[in-house]
């Protein structure tokens, strides 16, 4: 962040008058500009650009994805938004909209120049994103009079870690902050030139941002709350002027394009009902009546924003930063902006409406809080502004200006820190789950799977994501869709040809419905099988070789060296002979028995490589269930996976647990971590362990079929 980087230096330097700091001060809009993308890049905004959805919300990003790539492939009609998944119509169309899509349809359009591709997607949504830093720290600048504390003022609070996530990663929710944040630095011009277009510009970002999410709307709110304070004689511009100096003319622009966002969800509803589909969620979900919205309560919402959104929303630091600003404008109030202080107790009002009003959707959606950023927006402008009237010597103290600069750092570390976990921890699990589908998406046209043919794929829960990556319509495990052999059935009747099963084995054992279906397979891809479903004979088939590249496998019978257990592979050796016991056992004598008091087994590090698949069994004894076989990266945050159910064999009443995992191209990991884990009091045994890492070659061949 060069633009406080340069000025610390010169005040320690004592060159704060020098020319070279003026110099720095007449391109400080160049600077900031450089500075606020020099922290995207930080973010992995670059790294990122061709990366399909994935991570939190895999399920919207993919609807946002294929909204677009519909509109490129299906005549770039505005008005007959689609997706990939045959949801609507009886199962027949993949019509529905809830946002007003021109986002899609830009992107739709930048795809007739330049292909379909995520780079695209990615960098639209970055260009907003950027803009909108940028006009936060103009806006600041507007109140503020020093540019740095501007900087950072807005830096702190755009750079939350949820902030930056959905930033470039499909959503609306970002872009429509940040045109309303545009938008707010229109305003604070309006006010300085008084320029009679102005107002115009300033309602349509509004509109702009409330067309893509209806909670961007809160600033519109807040600025009719202004309006009519001033109606009622209170003004609250600078030496008692009003803000609203033409009162009525000042308010057409907004009128007509909030009449316009009304307009939309109106059609948008009409639309929905008439395809029979409720598939976008267009109601509320209020705190008095959370059972209708979730199977949960009150405290299970709060639990789980507490335990798992809020360290995405704020760090500590800033958390606490944000309760002395509260403290601080609400005991010196008399020193605020009198426009400032009503813009942020309006945003208030509005934030804690929205959050009564949608109060449920909170346990599943952090990106519901994006729009409410406003009032943390606000509330930190209004605190920076008390300070520079209450307290002139802080506020142009180097202390002050370094505390500023130490939340600034910390809070890029830590959103740094976040975006790896988002990434390349937990979080991206799903995405790593269908690594095969996605290289597939290369193989499925020459496999003889036509455009136009409709796929079901399992065991996608989400409606849209492995459909939008094989650019395939059709259906998923989302809803009734394909849940049992019926709904199969049913989507065959109408027109299914293909069906497509991720983690084969696995979804086998959990979903043996599939088996009468999985008659004539066409292709092999490491865990991934395709199958022909409607009856109708194949031509072509996708074969692989599969070559064995570290195989291991330990009975816990065996004490090597270091007591450490030994296995079939002599080079790589277990830890957990602490943990044997002769109690009980499948193969041998004895197994592990794992607790709260030795809570780890069968700890052995594996070594892989890109383009490999990875299998893992082991048996487990458990008249709890307690227990879990994980597989990790060196550190967890960077991969972590685990189990804890499997197949129970009737015979011995030890239950098999195994877990497949590709390994893609784009996974940074050398070695993964194998062992059993059971943090309980109750008990757990394990044994007979096996590690199984395979590469496959693939190819597409003809077959022919003899006429009888």
């Amino acid at each position: 962040m060069p633009i406080f980087v340069f000025k610390i230096i010169y005040m320690r330097q004592g060159f704060l008058n020098s020319k070279r700091l003026l110099l720095i001060g007449k391109r400080h809009k160049f600077i900031s500009f450089v500075a606020f993308f020099l922290l995207l890049v930080v973010f992995g905004y670059i790294a990122q650009l061709n990366q399909p959805p994935q991570s939190t919300h895999l399920w919207r990003q993919s609807d946002c994805a294929s909204l677009a790539l519909n509109y490129y492939q299906h005549g770039m009609e505005l008005f007959k938004p689609q997706i990939h998944n045959l949801h609507a119509d009886g199962h027949t169309t993949g019509y529905a909209t809830s946002e007003c899509p021109y986002l899609y349809y830009t992107v739709a359009a930048f795809y007739k120049i330049f292909g379909p591709s995520h780079w695209v997607y990615r960098i639209v949504w970055s260009i907003i994103v950027l803009l909108g830093f940028f006009a936060t720290y103009r806006f600041f600048l507007s109140f503020l009079e020093s540019k740095i504390i501007s900087f950072l003022g807005a830096t702190i609070i755009l750079i939350s870690p949820v902030i930056v996530f959905y930033g470039n990663s499909f959503l609306p929710d970002v872009p429509a902050f940040m045109l309303v944040l545009v938008g707010w630095m229109f305003f604070a011009r309006w006010q300085k030139h008084n320029q009679i277009r102005t107002p115009w510009l300033v309602a349509i970002l509004f509109m702009l941002g409330g067309l893509l999410k209806v909670t961007a709307l809160i600033s519109f709110f807040a600025l009719a709350g202004v309006w009519f304070l001033e109606l009622l004689g209170v003004r609250l511009g600078e030496n008692g002027k009003p803000i609203f100096k033409h009162r009525w003319s000042s308010l057409v622009p907004f009128v007509v394009t909030f009449a316009i966002v009304v307009a939309w969800y109106v059609w948008a509803w009409h639309y929905n009902a008439e395809h029979s589909t409720k598939y976008f969620s267009m109601r509320t979900c209020p705190i008095w009546n959370v059972s209708s919205c979730c199977n949960c309560g009150i405290a299970d919402i709060l639990r789980q924003v507490n335990e798992l959104w809020l360290p995405h929303l704020f760090s500590k630091p800033v958390l606490i930063l944000l309760l002395i600003c509260i403290v601080l404008v609400g005991y010196y109030y008399r020193f605020a902006n009198r426009f400032l202080l009503a813009i942020t107790a309006f945003t208030f009002l509005g934030t804690s409406l929205y959050i009564a009003i949608w109060f449920a959707a909170f346990f599943d959606h952090d990106y519901y809080f994006i729009n409410l950023y406003i009032f943390p927006i606000f509330l930190m402008l209004t605190a920076l502004d008390v300070v520079s009237k209450r307290f002139p010597r802080v506020f142009s103290s180097r202390y002050f200006l370094l505390l500023l600069v130490a939340f600034a750092v910390y809070g890029t570390h830590y959103t740094f820190m976040k975006q790896r976990l988002r990434y390349k921890g937990w979080m991206n699990y799903e995405h790593r789950q269908f690594a095969d589908i996605r290289e597939a998406a290369s193989f499925i046209a020459d496999l003889g799977i036509e455009p136009e043919d409709k796929i079901i794929s399992i065991p996608d829960r989400t409606p849209d994501y492995t459909l939008y990556l094989l650019n395939r319509k059709g259906w998923t495990l989302y809803g009734d869709q394909a849940v049992d052999s019926l709904s199969l059935a049913k989507r065959i009747e109408g027109g299914a040809k293909f069906l497509f099963v991720t983690n084969y084995s696995q979804t086998v054992q959990e979903r043996p419905y599939i088996k009468p279906f999985l008659n004539q397979p066409i292709g092999e891809l490491n865990g991934l099988r395709i199958y022909r479903i409607d009856g109708q004979p194949h031509s072509k088939v996708l074969t692989q070789r599969i070559d064995t590249v570290f195989h291991l496998k330990c009975n816990a019978e065996t004490i090597a060296q270091g007591d450490l257990l030994a296995t079939s592979n002599p080079s790589h050796l277990a830890k957990g002979s602490e943990n044997l016991t002769v109690d009980i056992s499948l193969s041998g004598s004895q197994s592990l028995l794992v607790d709260s008091s030795n809570p780890f087994g069968f700890t052995i590090e594996v070594p892989v490589q890109p383009n490999t698949s990875v299998e893992v069994s082991v048996w487990r004894n458990s008249m709890y269930g307690v227990g879990e076989l994980v597989v990790s990266g060196k550190r967890s945050s960077k991969f972590y996976q685990s189990k804890g159910t499997g197949e129970v064999d009737l015979e011995t009443g030890w239950e098999l647990i195994s877990t497949s995992i590709p390994i893609s191209p784009d996974f940074k990991e050398k070695h993964l971590v194998v062992y059993v884990w059971n943090p309980h009091g109750q008990p757990a045994h394990f044994d007979d362990l096996e590690i199984l890492v395979t590469q496959n070659t693939h190819t597409v061949t003809s077959r022919r079929y003899v006429s009888e």
